[in-house]
């Protein structure tokens, strides 16, 4: 397909390939960048890379340092959409903020009781499929199937 304002290639006069740009087809555009700049352009890249990657780790870390409690709460934001489509206080809630097998009321986690839920293509995140365990009793609930690959 060639741009509106061009028939065919200007350099080369082809219509057999596509439109690139400028009123190229993509061989003669190639052609043309890498005569203006016969470095290739992976290596042009990897070198922007080893002379910018201090600069950008030191700008990301400050980033994070000033504004620690906004990721902190956007990550968490993030997870919760993520992991349990943001039912998981409600679940919490909906269990009274205790532990559904002990009681407990410290250290709480909500669990997929079907098994099918982070790390699944289709995870089942309805309000019935989740209820909250302490961290000692989703151990306990995961326990028999660590190491068998099965969650």
């Amino acid at each position: 397909m060639w741009a509106r304002k061009y028939s065919a290639c200007i350099e080369c006069g082809t219509t057999e390939r596509k439109h690139y740009g400028n009123g190229l087809c993509y061989q003669c555009y190639n052609r043309g960048a890498y005569r203006a700049n016969p470095e290739s352009q992976k290596r042009r890249s990897r070198l922007y890379y080893e002379d910018h990657h201090d600069e950008k780790l030191e700008y990301q870390s400050r980033y994070y340092q000033l504004n620690r409690e906004e990721q902190l709460a956007w990550g968490a934001i993030y997870r919760e959409e993520k992991h349990f489509s943001g039912k998981r206080k409600d679940a919490l809630q909906r269990d009274g903020f205790r532990c559904t097998v002990c009681g407990s009321d410290s250290d709480l986690v909500v669990h997929h009781i079907d098994w099918n839920g982070r790390g699944k293509l289709k995870p089942n995140n309805d309000l019935g499929n989740l209820t909250t365990v302490c961290r000692a009793c989703h151990v306990r609930i995961h326990l028999p199937r660590l190491g068998t690959g099965k969650g």
